[in-house]
């Protein structure tokens, strides 16, 4: 397995899920430093900088594997060109490869793509027409990875919630215990988190059966409201501070912003197919959400 990412949030778990499972994974990393740490958790290193200079040279050292997973992504304007040229360079490394075997390839994307979802909404409703500004150019993306999808060649794609055990909803926790208070926005809408070990585990299930097509990456939604109950009894911070515009808030933790988005999407597809269920649901216990201290 290539895989892109690997000392990100979801990458780093994603790495640690394949090599339980008897995968042999080469990873891209920045430095010798990032790349020691993919090799404590079991995997291999190149030494690569992802930039739009970089992208066909990657796309040249992926090809011959039996999966490629793109996890790495930064929501900057060189990421996003990077991110452009990216996906067309991954998708003929694939169809070079898929030429003598089959190969997956599987990008990542995310909830935002989605934004309000108006209700509960799983992959066969699928709707991205109010994508967050963001990362409105990711369905472009994303549809030209599934449907290059045809013979030896099996393109799919992964959008994870809010993501905890060690990502987005983690900075927001550590925060709020550090300053003694638990910023949210008002209201009580709908959130779709996730936890990393099931996110990762979600990527291996979804490479192992060759999968095709789209995918979601999510618990059940859960409301504001019990996020910061579960939150406040975790770390022991009873003062919440409730804003209307949570991003007029200085350094305001980006999960802050994901009570602003009544996001409810149900991770269906994944479990029909595959009988795939998550272990580690709504943000249970302290050790789950990452504080244990």
């Amino acid at each position: 397995v290539f895989l892109t990412g690997a000392t990100g949030s979801i990458g780093s778990s994603v790495l640690k899920s394949l090599v339980a499972a008897g995968h042999e994974v080469t990873c891209t990393a920045r430095n010798d430093q990032k790349g020691q740490e993919i090799v404590q958790k079991g995997g291999h290193y190149i030494i690569f900088e992802l930039s739009p200079d970089s992208v066909s040279q990657l796309s040249e050292l992926c090809v011959g594997y039996d999966a490629i997973i793109h996890t790495a992504l930064v929501l900057n304007e060189e990421g996003v060109r990077t991110e452009h040229l990216l996906v067309p360079a991954l998708i003929a490394a694939a169809k070079k490869t898929a030429e003598t075997k089959p190969v997956v390839l599987l990008t990542t994307s995310g909830c935002m793509c989605n934004g309000e979802t108006q209700g509960p909404m799983d992959e066969d409703h699928d709707d991205t027409s109010r994508s967050h500004p963001w990362v409105a150019f990711k369905p472009t993306l994303e549809r030209m990875v599934i449907n290059a999808s045809s013979g030896n060649f099996h393109g799919c794609v992964i959008r994870p919630v809010w993501v905890y055990g060690n990502s987005f909803v983690d900075q927001w926790v550590r925060e709020s215990k550090a300053k003694g208070k638990i910023i949210a926005a008002s209201g009580n809408k709908h959130v779709s988190v996730i936890h990393t070990d099931d996110i990762a585990e979600m990527y291996r299930v979804l490479i192992e059966n060759r999968a095709v097509g789209l995918f979601y990456g999510s618990e059940q939604p859960i409301q504001v409201e019990t996020i910061i109950e579960k939150v406040s009894e975790a770390i022991g911070v009873t003062d919440v501070e409730r804003y209307d515009n949570v991003t007029e808030v200085p350094n305001y933790p980006w999960f802050a912003l994901a009570h602003t988005l009544d996001c409810q999407l149900i991770s269906k597809r994944i479990k029909d197919l595959y009988g795939f269920v998550q272990d580690i649901i709504s943000l249970n216990g302290s050790e789950a959400i990452g504080v244990t201290d």
